[in-house]
């Protein structure tokens, strides 16, 4: 069919109708694997957890939250979560799928509202590294600080479930990962 006009508001629809329903996603769907925080080729993409009664809303809403899981795992792997996080880029512009990313994360998140965020940050250096700026604090404070949203704090007892869904992210990773070496192997037999 045609391109949906809206994808962002379509989105904004299935995460905010969505339903935890004990659905878990890996975001493994590189096919390079995965890189951090664990380094495994063979990990894949997966839904845990399928019932027949899951719609494309619980689907969607298992995807936004598996992207909180999967960051919050990087964060744990670099020390911890810090006091607040920023996103960026199109999804970021989703209120659900930021505060999805919240609950899962424990920490207020924050949007970006600069446009191409990655060629300002290239621009930034910049700045900094002809003088333009004496330091990365100062272009950050002139350059983002005032492009922020608002800091947008997660419920107490969402932060609670979603301890209760990391858990089982976490322990869903460990246990499937001689799977995802035995369809390694499966994979490799059959392009041979």
């Amino acid at each position: 069919g045609a391109p949906d006009p809206d994808p962002l508001a379509r989105l904004e629809e299935w995460l905010t109708r969505g339903r935890a329903t004990g659905l878990l996603y890996h975001p493994f769907i590189s096919t390079a694997g995965e890189r951090g925080p664990f380094v495994n080729p063979a990990a894949r993409a997966a839904f845990m957890g399928l019932e027949r009664g899951h719609g494309i809303a619980d689907l969607a809403r298992a995807v936004g939250e598996s992207l909180g899981h999967a960051a919050r795992h990087c964060y744990e792997a670099m020390g911890g979560v810090p006091p607040e996080v920023r996103v960026t880029g199109g999804a970021a512009r989703s209120p659900a799928l930021r505060r999805l990313l919240s609950e899962r994360l424990g920490v207020p998140v924050r949007q970006s509202l600069r446009e191409e965020a990655g060629a300002a940050g290239v621009a930034m250096i910049a700045a900094v590294a002809v003088g333009a700026f004496p330091d990365m604090d100062t272009c950050l404070s002139t350059w983002v600080a005032p492009k922020l949203g608002p800091a947008e704090a997660p419920d107490a007892a969402a932060i609670t479930k979603a301890d209760t869904s990391h858990a089982a992210y976490l322990a869903s990773v460990a246990a499937v990962t001689p799977v995802w070496d035995a369809l390694s192997d499966w994979r490799a037999a059959e392009r041979s």
